[in-house]
């Protein structure tokens, strides 16, 4: 068996569309020992679209520490876009750490998806649902959604930077309105629309 290593992801700089294919792996890996296991390294600026990205056929070790697979994981300064993407069966969907925007428009985003204090966020028509092992939304800089769904999934604001602000425009939570309830450690910097 091989083992994942940072080194061993798809590494992107520029565009890649998918065209409708699925990454279900890193080629030539299918066991993860790294915490730092990525299946795309998306360096700023870039876009991904049209693409399924899988993390199903991986298995992960659990030796004591937590060990687990990001489908993305963003670096550099600039922004990064994600259309048209499904994000499934990973244990961290998106952990975003680019200094700029990050724009994911209709996507499916499962699991854990945490987005940086040097990122901005923009989602749109973007539906965010439990993963196998977590259900967790943490924005930590500015953000926006809009049009977005939250199926099983932990809004939680705990994160936020001092003056960050969240938009919530027409989102739901387990199909019904997006309410203040619905969202954990609230800070007061949120507008619901």
């Amino acid at each position: 068996m091989a083992n994942a290593e940072a080194t061993q992801t798809v590494n992107l700089a520029g565009e890649l569309d998918g065209a409708g294919h699925t990454i279900s792996g890193v080629a030539g890996v299918d066991y993860v020992v790294s915490n730092t296991a990525r299946l795309i390294e998306a360096t700023a600026p870039s876009t991904i679209s049209n693409l399924t990205i899988d993390g199903k056929d991986i298995k992960v070790a659990k030796n004591g520490t937590e060990y687990g697979i990001r489908g993305i994981y963003t670096i550099g300064t600039g922004d990064i876009t994600i259309q048209n993407v499904k994000i499934l069966n990973c244990t961290y969907g998106i952990n975003a750490n680019n200094a700029g925007k990050l724009t994911v428009l209709n996507s499916t985003l499962q699991s854990w998806n945490s987005f940086g204090s040097t990122t901005e966020n923009r989602f749109e028509n973007v539906t965010f649902t439990a993963g196998p092992e977590y259900a967790n939304f943490r924005p930590y800089n500015n953000t926006v959604c809009k049009n977005c769904e939250f199926t099983g999934v932990t809004i939680d604001l705990s994160c936020m930077v001092a003056g960050a602000n969240i938009t919530f425009d027409q989102c739901t939570v387990d199909g019904q309105p997006l309410e203040e309830s619905d969202l954990s450690d609230a800070n007061g910097n949120f507008v619901i629309k």
